[in-house]
């Protein structure tokens, strides 16, 4: 008897010699206007902040494309409240009894949609959304991986250090046909920039202050620098340079940020009220440096043009760790001593002045 794994396979394959025997469209005419566009991008939640950009570069150049992305239970509140995003589809599929049938119903879901463009935003392929995906069918289906029984058309990126916010990016710009020269940047909503402006305006009164941006937020792989090393930092920067310090994360850790301002409230930081993610991430349009761990807001700014020094543990993979640019990275086998701290923002800050504008 074939278990449930065996007939996910078996289902999988016979979709996979039915999608490459059919004639593919050609892409520039999908191009044009496309009526809609699923896009499937990492899993779980921690794969939100590499797809915004992304998503916010696809509404920017179809205006009036439908976008639905394809997420799992974990992601689909978090791309709901993003208001590039027209339709989230969750991604079935419960205990092993139901397994199949949940996914065949999903993937019937997503076929009445009748998609113009399938765009596979993360480096890894699993049965499960290769299924649905397959089933969606989508004229034009598109990813960075190597498997030509899902994809009909095969856009690389194929820098060597494998930066996942720059490879997904790089991707998307090149199906809405943008140039990549150089590192690809992102801006935000121009209303949001806007606010961020007024904000950032008002905290930091004096000219010659800097802004500094501290998250304490829990990290991508999971870890995150402890709070007593964060109050050090902060510590250390507002006895270093005039600056006011504003310590921002993604919404779901505001704890995290309580915490850290009480350690640290006599140096006045400033709180951010937290709304939504792409909020905060138009504030760091403003801010100087950015000092973070492994978290959404490092790879914000990094996108965004903005100074950051990454704070990363022995568990965070190479793939998260940006190729060159304003960004410097410290791992904690390396230590972290104050002088050796503020040689590095002395270089971010010098060699990337925020006098710049940021390229979008």
């Amino acid at each position: 008897m074939i278990g449930s794994r065996g007939r996910l396979l078996e289902m999988i394959e016979r979709r996979s010699v039915r999608a490459a025997t059919r004639e593919p469209i050609p892409f520039v005419s999908i191009l044009k206007e496309p009526k809609k566009i699923l896009v499937v991008p990492s899993r779980g939640a921690k794969g939100f902040p590499f797809a915004i950009p992304s998503l916010s570069l696809l509404r920017e150049r179809f205006h009036r494309t439908s976008l639905h992305v394809l997420a799992d239970a974990d992601s689909a509140d978090i791309f709901r409240r993003d208001p590039n995003v027209d339709v989230v589809h969750v991604l079935g599929g419960g205990g092993s009894l139901f397994r199949i049938r949940d996914l065949v119903a999903s993937g019937k879901t997503l076929a009445r949609e009748d998609f113009d463009i399938a765009l596979w935003l993360d480096d890894e392929v699993d049965p499960e959304r290769r299924l649905a995906v397959l089933m969606a069918s989508g004229k034009a289906r598109i990813g960075r991986c190597e498997d030509k029984g899902l994809f009909n058309c095969e856009f690389r990126y194929d820098g060597a250090d494998g930066y996942a916010p720059l490879a997904q990016l790089a991707l998307t710009r090149r199906v809405v046909r943008t140039a990549t020269a150089g590192s690809p940047r992102w801006r935000p909503d121009e209303k949001l920039r806007e606010r961020a402006r007024q904000l950032a305006h008002y905290w930091k009164p004096g000219r010659k202050d800097y802004l500094f941006v501290v998250d304490p937020g829990s990290g991508l792989a999971g870890g995150r620098p402890g709070i007593d090393a964060l109050r050090s930092l902060v510590e250390l920067l507002k006895n270093t340079y005039p600056c006011k310090v504003l310590i921002a994360s993604e919404p779901g850790c505001a704890d995290s940020v309580r915490e850290l301002a009480r350690e640290t409230a006599r140096w006045e930081p400033i709180l951010i009220p937290q709304t939504t993610l792409a909020e905060t991430g138009a504030l760091l349009s403003h801010a100087d440096l950015v000092v973070s761990g492994n978290t959404s807001l490092f790879h914000f700014a990094w996108v965004l043009g903005v100074p950051s020094l990454g704070l990363f543990g022995k568990l965070d993979p190479d793939r998260h760790v940006p190729p060159g640019g304003p960004s410097v990275v410290i791992r904690s086998t390396e230590g972290l001593e104050p002088a050796g701290f503020l040689e590095r923002v002395d270089i971010l800050l010098t060699k990337f002045p925020r006098a710049l504008p940021v390229t979008p």
